[in-house]
């Protein structure tokens, strides 16, 4: 269990109830009254900021989108002993050496990646690839305005976590880990802007912002070659978009070593 998610336990036993805003083999997320959006997962779901993993594998098996859920014990002790709460703050390790070999292993394992979601887009749209090579001038030497280029790539793609959320995501993550000295700017400057994503989308940047992220992307941090695979494996595109951002702030950091390909 998530330590950020330790506040729900005693909400579960309190009658509150939740919509089940969407429902898949491995997650299901509850929405609640007070617009939280918790994450039930199986195990062998890496655990989310927001997340509780339970012993199921099958979560369709036990929730329908769209129906309300709550807890409501008759008698007895919900017990919390067979739980092990999780951390899943980023704790920034980085330095020289292992930007060196970030950036590296990095480099390798996206050449050898299919050329899909942000990665693609940023080579047949114009548009796009004007706005991400502003970004990265922003994020080299704090150059225009920032706002205006997150506007337009919040939100920007399908699915329950937008190709240019996720994108957002890897950038968050790589520069919270090496201690990019635009970070602050921009996770102050991202939170006003989220209305314009979908709600799971909006809790996981929402996050990022401060400094939670799924373990998965926590365990590519302290051991890059071993969990790269995993990443990229993650929804349809959103870890290989996860991966392209973290690229685009590596590009910035270490740019004699690392650069996305964008036409």
């Amino acid at each position: 269990m998530a330590l950020n998610a330790l506040k729900h336990c005693a909400r579960l036993t309190s009658g509150q109830a939740g919509r089940v805003h969407s429902v898949f083999t491995h997650a299901c997320n509850l929405l609640m009254p007070n617009g939280e959006l918790w994450v039930v997962q199986t195990r062998e779901m890496p655990l989310a900021p927001n997340g509780i993993i339970v012993d199921i594998d099958d979560l369709r098996l036990r929730f329908i989108a769209g129906t309300s859920v709550a807890c409501l014990p008759r008698g007895g002790d919900v017990s919390m002993l067979g739980s092990t709460p999780v951390s899943t703050q980023l704790i920034s390790a980085g330095n020289a050496a292992n930007l060196r070999r970030f950036a590296s292993a990095l480099s390798v394992f996206l050449a050898g990646q299919p050329c899909n979601g942000i990665r693609l887009a940023l080579q047949q749209e114009p548009a796009l690839a004007d706005v991400y090579q502003r970004f990265t001038r922003w994020l080299t030497n704090g150059e225009g305005d920032v706002v205006p280029l997150l506007r337009f790539l919040i939100g920007r793609g399908e699915g329950l976590t937008p190709s240019g959320d996720d994108f957002l995501v890897g950038v968050l993550l790589v520069m919270e880990n090496w201690q990019h000295p635009r970070l602050s700017l921009l996770r102050r400057a991202i939170p006003p802007l989220l209305l314009a994503t979908t709600d799971i989308s909006r809790e996981m940047l929402g996050h990022a912002c401060q400094g939670r992220y799924s373990q998965h992307l926590l365990a590519l941090m302290a051991t890059p070659a071993v969990n790269f695979p995993a990443v990229a494996g993650y929804g349809h595109t959103s870890g290989l978009d996860m991966l392209a951002g973290m690229g685009a702030a590596v590009s910035v950091l270490y740019p004699s070593y690392f650069k996305l390909h964008v036409r």
